[in-house]
């Protein structure tokens, strides 16, 4: 496998380049999960920075566009290789941060500071298995869990 056809990587914008897969992939998420209308409801991920890339995980943090709102969005998104089936990745999507005390500059920033999902608090967790079809990474299943208030929540 290499780099642009290993599911584990296949999201990852490359530089100066739109983040169009990874856009495709949270959207569709967020519209089989009831959260978007529609499965075009983004208008393109505003910002997307790689926090942990390794042989079995990657760890992306972001802000995207949702077009019927004009409204940005924090997400964090896990992927991790699943061991018995190599071809399959487990993801986990958090979304929309809750603002809580914070100040609207502050959660416009958020997903360039935080190191784990838990410093935030989201209003949405998903999660689910992916597949690679036709060099991206498409969504097989979703579903969505409790989302507790993180610990570490700055």
């Amino acid at each position: 496998m290499t780099i642009e056809t290993d599911p584990l990587f296949v999201l990852i914008p490359e530089e100066n380049a739109a983040a169009d897969k990874l856009d495709n992939f949270i959207a569709d998420a967020l519209y089989r999960a009831d959260i978007w209308d529609s499965w075009s409801a983004s208008d393109g991920v505003e910002f997307c920075r790689v926090v942990e890339r390794n042989p079995t995980c990657v760890r992306l943090s972001g802000r995207i566009w949702e077009i019927s709102s004009q409204t940005v969005h924090t997400f964090w998104l896990d992927l991790e290789r699943d061991v018995g089936r190599p071809e399959e990745v487990n993801w986990t999507l958090y979304f929309d941060i809750i603002p809580g005390a914070w100040s609207p500059r502050r959660i416009s920033t958020i997903a360039e500071v935080i190191d784990v999902p838990e410093q935030a608090e989201w209003r949405v967790a998903l999660k689910g298995a992916a597949m690679v079809q036709a060099a991206t990474l498409v969504v097989e299943s979703v579903y969505a869990i409790p989302v507790e208030p993180g610990e570490d929540a700055l």
